[in-house]
């Protein structure tokens, strides 16, 4: 398969989460389960001066998952983008992936220890294809040095 085709699927592995990711995000403060709402409501309603500002532990939570929106929405575009341009600039690109590819893997060991499967998958899947996607890069460039 060619790196192309690999990383749009990584790409659109991370859209999924990203899409997933902000469902959940915007709608946290709201759940079903009276324990559970009681959890959330002190966490929004009890503030403390952290660093000058008045916050809550409802505001980190929110603000980690807001910037994890952007975190998973930039690795789908890196992905798609990369997509593009390994097939001019192949090292440079190599280069790029090995360590997005780590890092996905890294992210997605956290995931499935703190959260749940699906995310997890999702991004272990986007991590193993592009980590893939490097080796046949790789090879690409020394078959091509070798000619």
């Amino acid at each position: 398969m060619k790196p192309k085709i690999i990383l749009r699927i990584a790409s659109v592995s991370m859209l999924l989460h990203t899409i997933g990711h902000t469902i959940g995000a915007m709608s946290w403060k709201k759940d079903p389960d009276p324990a559970i709402q009681q959890v959330v409501d002190s966490m929004i309603s009890h503030k403390f001066i952290f660093l000058g500002s008045l916050r809550s532990i409802g505001d980190f939570y929110e603000g980690y998952g807001i910037t994890m929106i952007v975190v998973l929405l930039l690795m789908a575009v890196l992905l798609w983008q990369l997509s593009k341009i390994y097939a001019i600039f192949p090292d440079p690109a190599a280069k790029l992936l090995g360590p997005i590819s780590l890092g996905l893997l890294v992210i997605a060991l956290i995931e499935f220890k703190y959260f749940f499967f699906l995310p997890g998958t999702l991004t272990s899947l986007a991590g193993i294809l592009s980590g893939w996607s490097v080796l046949i890069i790789r090879k690409n460039i020394t078959v091509r040095n070798a000619t």
